[in-house]
Protein backbone atom coordinates (compact mmCIF):
# COMPACT_ATOMS: atom_id res chain seq x y z
CA UNK A 1 0.00 0.00 0.00
CA UNK A 2 3.04 2.41 1.42
CA UNK A 3 4.28 1.71 -2.40
CA UNK A 4 1.72 2.47 -4.75
CA UNK A 5 0.99 5.92 -2.65
CA UNK A 6 4.78 6.80 -3.14
CA UNK A 7 3.76 5.99 -6.70
CA UNK A 8 1.23 7.71 -7.01
CA UNK A 9 2.68 10.78 -5.62
CA UNK A 10 6.26 10.82 -7.78
CA UNK A 11 3.92 10.42 -11.16
CA UNK A 12 1.95 13.18 -9.58
CA UNK A 13 4.74 15.04 -9.03
CA UNK A 14 6.14 14.65 -12.41
CA UNK A 15 3.41 15.74 -13.99
CA UNK A 16 3.03 18.58 -12.13
CA UNK A 17 6.98 19.76 -12.82
CA UNK A 18 6.35 19.18 -15.97
CA UNK A 19 3.65 21.01 -16.76
CA UNK A 20 5.55 24.20 -15.11
CA UNK A 21 8.43 23.08 -17.84
CA UNK A 22 5.90 23.61 -21.35
CA UNK A 23 5.37 26.83 -22.57
CA UNK A 24 2.13 27.87 -22.90
CA UNK A 25 0.35 29.08 -25.98
CA UNK A 26 0.37 32.44 -27.26
CA UNK A 27 -1.67 34.66 -29.62
CA UNK A 28 -5.32 35.48 -29.75
CA UNK A 29 -7.36 33.40 -28.58
CA UNK A 30 -10.62 35.29 -29.82
CA UNK A 31 -12.92 32.44 -31.59
CA UNK A 32 -15.35 34.64 -33.05
CA UNK A 33 -14.94 37.92 -34.40
CA UNK A 34 -14.07 40.93 -32.25
CA UNK A 35 -17.32 43.05 -31.42
CA UNK A 36 -15.02 46.31 -32.08
CA UNK A 37 -11.68 47.30 -33.57
CA UNK A 38 -8.65 45.76 -32.11
CA UNK A 39 -6.04 48.94 -33.34
CA UNK A 40 -7.17 50.62 -30.07
CA UNK A 41 -5.75 47.76 -27.41
CA UNK A 42 -2.72 47.30 -30.12
CA UNK A 43 -2.11 51.27 -29.81
CA UNK A 44 -2.78 51.18 -25.98
CA UNK A 45 -0.32 48.10 -25.64
CA UNK A 46 2.28 49.70 -27.13
CA UNK A 47 1.84 53.05 -25.55
CA UNK A 48 2.48 51.58 -22.94
CA UNK A 49 5.51 49.14 -24.05
CA UNK A 50 6.66 53.11 -25.16
CA UNK A 51 7.09 54.05 -21.66
CA UNK A 52 9.70 51.74 -20.39
CA UNK A 53 11.64 50.53 -23.73
CA UNK A 54 12.06 53.72 -25.98
CA UNK A 55 10.86 53.06 -29.44
CA UNK A 56 13.89 54.30 -31.79
CA UNK A 57 16.55 52.16 -29.79
CA UNK A 58 15.01 48.93 -29.07
CA UNK A 59 14.62 45.66 -31.02
CA UNK A 60 11.76 43.40 -30.44
CA UNK A 61 11.73 39.75 -31.86
CA UNK A 62 7.82 38.50 -31.65
CA UNK A 63 8.27 34.68 -29.71
CA UNK A 64 5.04 33.54 -32.35
CA UNK A 65 2.93 33.60 -34.82
CA UNK A 66 1.30 37.15 -35.10
CA UNK A 67 -1.01 36.56 -37.97
CA UNK A 68 -4.08 36.88 -36.35
CA UNK A 69 -5.87 40.35 -36.29
CA UNK A 70 -4.88 41.95 -32.67
CA UNK A 71 -1.35 40.48 -33.95
CA UNK A 72 -1.45 42.24 -37.59
CA UNK A 73 -2.74 45.54 -35.41
CA UNK A 74 -0.23 45.04 -32.91
CA UNK A 75 3.14 44.79 -35.02
CA UNK A 76 1.63 47.74 -37.46
CA UNK A 77 1.39 49.89 -34.46
CA UNK A 78 4.80 48.65 -33.18
CA UNK A 79 6.52 49.63 -36.16
CA UNK A 80 4.17 53.31 -36.48
CA UNK A 81 6.02 53.92 -32.89
CA UNK A 82 9.21 53.71 -34.32
CA UNK A 83 10.26 49.78 -32.85
CA UNK A 84 12.42 47.31 -34.97
CA UNK A 85 10.41 44.55 -34.84
CA UNK A 86 11.51 41.24 -35.77
CA UNK A 87 8.88 38.63 -36.61
CA UNK A 88 8.04 35.35 -35.77
CA UNK A 89 9.90 32.77 -38.00
CA UNK A 90 9.06 29.05 -37.70
CA UNK A 91 12.46 26.79 -37.08
CA UNK A 92 13.59 25.64 -40.22
CA UNK A 93 12.10 28.71 -42.23
CA UNK A 94 14.65 31.66 -43.33
CA UNK A 95 13.68 35.16 -42.65
CA UNK A 96 12.41 36.54 -46.18
CA UNK A 97 14.96 38.44 -47.65
CA UNK A 98 13.86 41.91 -48.23
CA UNK A 99 13.88 43.33 -51.63
CA UNK A 100 17.51 45.13 -53.06
CA UNK A 101 17.47 48.64 -53.68
CA UNK A 102 20.27 50.18 -55.53
CA UNK A 103 19.94 53.64 -54.04
CA UNK A 104 18.63 52.78 -50.49
CA UNK A 105 21.31 53.28 -47.34
CA UNK A 106 23.01 49.90 -46.80
CA UNK A 107 20.87 48.89 -43.31
CA UNK A 108 22.40 49.01 -39.62
CA UNK A 109 22.52 46.62 -37.12
CA UNK A 110 20.54 48.16 -33.81
CA UNK A 111 23.19 47.49 -31.22
CA UNK A 112 21.76 45.31 -28.08
CA UNK A 113 19.75 41.93 -28.06
CA UNK A 114 16.11 41.87 -29.24
CA UNK A 115 13.97 41.79 -26.36
CA UNK A 116 11.77 38.99 -26.56
CA UNK A 117 7.66 39.90 -27.15
CA UNK A 118 5.00 37.40 -26.84
CA UNK A 119 0.86 38.25 -26.03
CA UNK A 120 -2.25 36.77 -25.18
CA UNK A 121 -5.57 38.06 -25.84
CA UNK A 122 -8.57 36.36 -24.89
CA UNK A 123 -11.71 36.28 -23.33
CA UNK A 124 -13.94 36.17 -19.96
CA UNK A 125 -17.70 37.09 -20.49
CA UNK A 126 -18.25 40.60 -21.23
CA UNK A 127 -13.96 41.25 -20.88
CA UNK A 128 -11.21 41.21 -22.80
CA UNK A 129 -7.67 41.02 -21.15
CA UNK A 130 -4.58 41.45 -23.16
CA UNK A 131 -1.31 39.97 -21.20
CA UNK A 132 2.07 40.86 -22.86
CA UNK A 133 5.09 39.66 -22.02
CA UNK A 134 8.47 41.82 -22.87
CA UNK A 135 11.71 40.93 -21.73
CA UNK A 136 11.26 40.32 -18.02
CA UNK A 137 7.98 42.21 -17.34
CA UNK A 138 4.23 41.10 -17.77
CA UNK A 139 1.81 43.63 -18.59
CA UNK A 140 -1.68 42.71 -18.41
CA UNK A 141 -5.04 45.47 -18.68
CA UNK A 142 -8.44 44.16 -18.93
CA UNK A 143 -11.15 45.76 -21.81
CA UNK A 144 -14.73 46.34 -22.20
CA UNK A 145 -16.21 46.97 -25.44
CA UNK A 146 -18.27 50.57 -24.71
CA UNK A 147 -20.08 52.15 -27.51
CA UNK A 148 -18.07 49.90 -30.69
CA UNK A 149 -15.15 50.39 -29.29
CA UNK A 150 -12.56 48.84 -26.71
CA UNK A 151 -12.19 50.99 -23.67
CA UNK A 152 -10.00 50.12 -20.65
CA UNK A 153 -11.76 48.29 -17.80
CA UNK A 154 -9.08 49.32 -15.31
CA UNK A 155 -5.14 49.84 -14.83
CA UNK A 156 -2.32 48.22 -16.22
CA UNK A 157 -0.73 45.87 -13.61
CA UNK A 158 3.03 45.25 -14.06
CA UNK A 159 5.11 42.37 -12.65
CA UNK A 160 9.13 42.04 -13.30
CA UNK A 161 10.20 38.86 -13.29
CA UNK A 162 13.64 38.35 -11.61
Amino acid sequence: MKRILLAACAAASIVLVGGCATQSPYGSFLTAEAPAPLDGIATDAVRKLAATRKPAKTRLAIQHPSADPFGAAFVGALRTQGYSVLEFTPPGKAQPAAPAASDAAPATEVAGEAVPVSYVLDRAGDFYRLKLLAGREVLSRAYVVNAGQFAPAGAWSLLRQE
